[in-house]
């Protein structure tokens, strides 16, 4: 599995606790596991969900921070996850540069989201960048 495919799951999960609020890494391991055969990639799953569990609050209001006109509970599902999961990589994975998990973010809305939500998610975290002063020129 690649750490594109790998960055797809922990998606999907950050979407499916959302789903469920229910947000526990141990009822997302079993599923991964079967998923994630490679050990590295499973370790990056697991490291951004855990950092997104224990952080969701901080992580959250830096979306909420850069939301125009919109409430966070009425951002689309997919949407939030892939904020969620651009963001913890972010601030919770040195060995990503921040402009991969941009472009990924982006990539992902283009599949997943609808023709609105790329232009959307690159402008929040753009705004998080901003904010946070996380590209240094």
């Amino acid at each position: 599995m690649s750490r594109k495919n790998a960055r797809k799951e922990a998606m999907f999960s950050l979407y499916q606790m959302d789903v469920n609020n229910a947000f526990d890494f141990e009822i997302q391991k079993n599923s991964l596991k079967e998923k994630i055969t490679d050990i590295h990639e499973f370790h990056y799953v697991k490291g951004i969900i855990e950092n997104f569990i224990n952080e969701k609050e901080t992580i959250d209001n830096h979306i909420v921070n850069n939301l125009n006109k919109w409430h966070i509970n009425r951002l689309p599902k997919v949407d939030l996850a892939i904020l969620r999961l651009a963001i913890t990589e972010f601030y919770y994975a040195d060995d990503i540069p921040i402009e991969v998990s941009v472009n990924e973010a982006v990539e992902m809305a283009k599949e997943y989201s609808d023709k609105d939500s790329a232009k959307f998610i690159n402008g929040v975290l753009g705004g998080v960048i901003k904010e946070g002063n996380l590209i240094h020129e």
